[in-house]
């Protein structure tokens, strides 16, 4: 089934309402990619620093902007956010069970929470991709309602979002994120159009690879148009 069906989703009619009314955007589009690959009080992510290498090898500057370990803080991150319509996060995500505006990214010097990018100006906001565990993860003791990241990125003006339903193995991420990039640079320049096909042939490559363990490619999702 996976072969004949490009799969997306979103959180809300309204969201998804949104993201079909939102205006397109043509390039140039730039990238802001932010990185984490030791955090404080989490497990070390070896992967990130190829993985963003893979991201920003699409976006050399000043099309694209990287933050990586120190660099990345909370307000280096809002700081530059407004002035890329793609953003590419990976590092920890947390999930407040209750609250999801608490919830947020994990980075240098804290944590980067929903209500803080939701207070910023993301008119020109695209795409997301959210290369973290567990960023469309619902809350357990809230089964009913769709409180992830990846659903409060999308409800703050991202059109598309690319995001994991569990824990992702750090190691095959750069693949899937230089898979995606790829795709959507094909034609010479971004364009986020077909964002749910280029990740569904990232995840079918990936799943060529395990056939026998989908623990690795299936997590991936894409919400938006």
């Amino acid at each position: 089934m996976p072969d004949r069906v490009v799969s997306s989703y979103t959180p809300t009619l309204t969201a998804l309402t949104r993201a079909r009314e939102r205006e397109h955007r043509h390039p140039p589009v730039r990238q802001l990619a932010v990185g984490m690959p030791d955090t404080p009080g989490h497990g070390p992510l070896p992967a990130v620093i190829p993985e963003l290498a893979a991201a920003t090898r699409h976006f050399p500057a000043p099309k694209g902007l990287q933050l990586l370990g120190a660099d990345a803080t909370p307000a280096a991150v809002k700081e530059a956010v407004p002035s890329y319509p793609w953003l590419h996060l990976a590092c920890h995500g947390t999930q407040h069970p209750t609250d999801p505006s608490r919830s947020g990214f994990a980075l240098h010097d804290g944590v980067l929470t929903v209500a803080e990018l939701n207070d910023l100006h993301t008119a020109d906001a695209d795409l997301a991709f959210l290369s973290a565990c567990e960023t469309a993860t619902g809350s357990d003791q809230l089964p009913d309602e769709a409180l992830h990241l990846a659903g409060a990125l999308q409800m703050i003006g991202y059109r598309h979002v690319i995001a994991t339903l569990w824990r992702i193995a750090d190691a095959p991420a750069p693949q899937v994120a230089d898979a995606v990039y790829t795709r959507l640079t094909a034609r010479g320049y971004p364009d986020s159009t077909h964002a749910a096909h280029a990740l569904h042939h990232a995840v079918t490559e990936l799943r060529a690879q395990f056939p026998d363990d989908p623990l690795i490619w299936a997590p991936y999702i894409h919400l938006g148009p």
